[in-house]
């Protein structure tokens, strides 16, 4: 039975970007048996630039022009999942604020993105950045890297450790999210926990591998898989997802909001990961 007290959003702009990222949220949405929310950010009005159809020509004019996106969006959407609820909403702002505000009742935001361009290095889209940022719930960014036909299912976790303020917290609502993508999909989850160059104390390795065997118990039938890397976390998380369906990271710690903000883990699997990335907050 359909629930409607959640839904996942997805944000379109009609790029093929934003097709990979509805074509996702379709399927995540039918898999989770929630409604399907699409979003448009319609800045125009805000520019003070007519909206209007040019007279005479029938059809015409930015707002129709961005109606006829939506309505493309849902039509996608439909072929994925034709079986739950669509909605489309053409919400007045700029990309971020409106999908902000579609993420405060939202179970997941869906947004999609390229990767890092791997021959000028130039950074393509901030948008997933900031959302992941900021968002009050679980951020998915789908980029241009998909898992090869017939390749095993496979949810990565990084996982950093228990020696900051939000350690704990962020490693359950990581593990949580992980495990129940893994659940939806019958994949393996693969946690992954890179020491760098210099380790971790036995005490931290104890309470990471502590808490991996606590949702490995709540979830006896995903397969788990658990790796120690000594590489830094960018490396070892890159190797990983490689064919993998998902990436999960906190919004903390080595693989979270510091790091987003300022170059760290986060902002480098969110550009140059080759498989979607889910950005979880530990009060999300």
């Amino acid at each position: 039975m359909l629930t409607e007290e959640k839904y996942v959003a997805v944000g379109t702009d009609g790029s093929a970007q934003a097709d990979r990222a509805v074509e996702w949220a379709a399927a995540e949405a039918a898999r989770r048996n929630r409604p399907l929310r699409l979003v448009h950010g319609f800045i125009w009005p805000l520019l003070r630039v007519s909206t209007a159809p040019v007279p005479g020509v029938e059809g015409s004019g930015l707002r129709a022009a961005a109606e006829d996106l939506l309505a493309a969006a849902a039509e996608r959407a439909r072929t994925v999942a034709p079986e739950i609820p669509i909605t489309a909403e053409l919400e007045t702002g700029a990309p971020v604020p409106a999908l902000l505000a579609a993420a405060q009742d939202a179970e997941l935001l869906v947004i999609g993105s390229r990767r890092l361009d791997p021959v000028t290095g130039l950074i393509i889209g901030s948008v997933g950045v900031e959302l992941a940022a900021c968002a009050p719930c679980p951020v998915v960014v789908v980029n241009d890297g998909t898992p090869a036909a017939g390749t095993p299912q496979r949810i990565v976790v990084g996982i950093d450790g228990f020696d900051h303020e939000h350690g704990p917290a962020q490693a359950a609502a990581v593990l949580d999210f992980a495990f129940d993508a893994a659940e939806r999909r019958a994949a393996e989850v693969v946690v992954v926990h890179a020491t760098g160059r210099h380790g971790h104390s036995g005490a931290e390795e104890a309470a990471i591998w502590a808490a991996v065997t606590e949702w490995a118990d709540k979830h006896p039938d995903v397969a788990v898989q658990s790796v120690t890397e000594p590489s830094s976390p960018a490396t070892a998380l890159l190797t990983h997802a490689a064919g993998a369906d998902l990436l999960v990271l906190g919004a903390h710690g080595w693989g979270g909001l510091a790091g987003i903000l300022h170059g760290s883990v986060s902002r480098q699997a969110l550009w140059r990961a080759p498989c979607p990335v889910a950005v979880v907050r530990a009060d999300g």
